[in-house]
């Protein structure tokens, strides 16, 4: 993961590029375990390239549903901004939700207003503050 020079210190980015970070092993892990124990399987010995196949796929699998379903991109831009807001300080909170609702409302193309944005954040992060 890569974090700009000055946002370095930022616990709540980095929080929330973690997230993602997770998100994208919650995909390329289960396919990778899966390539892994089909390759133990002596009558698949023939297929093991295309098992070391099957691992790449689930690395980049994370990626393509991301891009492809915007269903998949709203809940994890969702999930990664509401670990956004629980890391920002009391007096913080209020701005630190417009820059989330603004955000998913104009720059991850998920058709959303800032209104339903911030409702969808708030739906749960009220728990984690």
């Amino acid at each position: 993961m890569l974090i700009r020079p000055e946002h370095q210190g930022d616990a709540a980015l980095l929080a929330h590029e973690l997230e993602h970070t997770r998100q994208w092993w919650w995909l390329a892990a289960p396919t990778a375990l899966l390539a892994g124990v089909l390759a133990l399987v002596p009558a698949l010995a023939d297929w093991r390239p295309w098992l070391g196949a099957l691992a790449a796929f689930g690395l980049v699998l994370q990626g393509v549903h991301y891009l492809l379903l915007p269903p998949y991109r709203r809940w994890s831009e969702i999930r990664a901004y509401r670990i956004t807001l629980a890391h920002a300080a009391p007096v913080h909170f209020e701005r630190t939700l417009r820059f989330a609702a603004h955000a998913l409302a104009h720059h991850y193309w998920l058709r959303l207003s800032e209104d339903e944005a911030r409702r969808l954040l708030l739906a749960q992060s009220r728990t984690h503050r």
